[in-house]
């Protein structure tokens, strides 16, 4: 690992202990799967084979969780979990705001949702926002439940200068 990505990844960790982690993660994507997904488009397909294909203006919701693009390839497996397959012009994701966790957004050419490893991949021109963070490459990973992104080939990112130092305490 180069010296440059470590400092990305160290950037992009989340402050909180491990145990703190891992108990959200848990808890969120337990609620998370207990949410109804919502999807509006132009045009829905639903194949012999289980596959869901919804074109035009699409627009996918779940818990805090929102897709968005022109295309949404939608596979449903086993245990409420999906595979969602987002193209578009861009393809957007939007992750709410929750307690002190900042809204994450993000925009790619392409994002895959597969909610069995709670992670979202963007492909072609992607970049994501967390707060007032951004970073933007060729591929970006996000996992849904640590809030975590990780970015390879071309990486660009901008942090305000005030992420970079602890905020003192009161």
């Amino acid at each position: 690992m180069t010296r440059a990505s470590l400092v990305l990844w160290l950037l992009l960790a989340l402050p909180a202990p491990a145990a703190t982690v891992a108990e959200r993660a848990q808890a969120l994507l337990r609620a998370q799967a207990a949410q109804p997904i919502t999807v509006n488009a132009n045009r829905a397909e639903w194949r012999s084979d289980g596959v869901m294909i919804y074109e035009g203006r699409v627009r996918l919701t779940s818990g805090a969780l929102s897709l968005e693009g022109d295309r949404v390839e939608l596979r449903s497996l086993e245990h409420d979990e999906i595979v969602a397959q987002v193209s578009g012009s861009p393809a957007r994701l939007v992750h709410a705001a929750q307690q002190q966790s900042p809204q994450v957004s993000a925009e790619s050419r392409t994002l895959i949702l597969d909610s069995r490893a709670g992670l979202v991949q963007l492909s072609g021109d992607a970049r994501l926002r967390r707060g007032a963070e951004t970073l933007a490459g060729d591929r970006l990973r996000y996992d849904v439940a640590a809030r975590r992104i990780l970015g390879a080939g071309r990486i660009r990112m901008e942090v305000p200068s005030s992420s970079l130092v602890p905020a003192p305490q009161p």
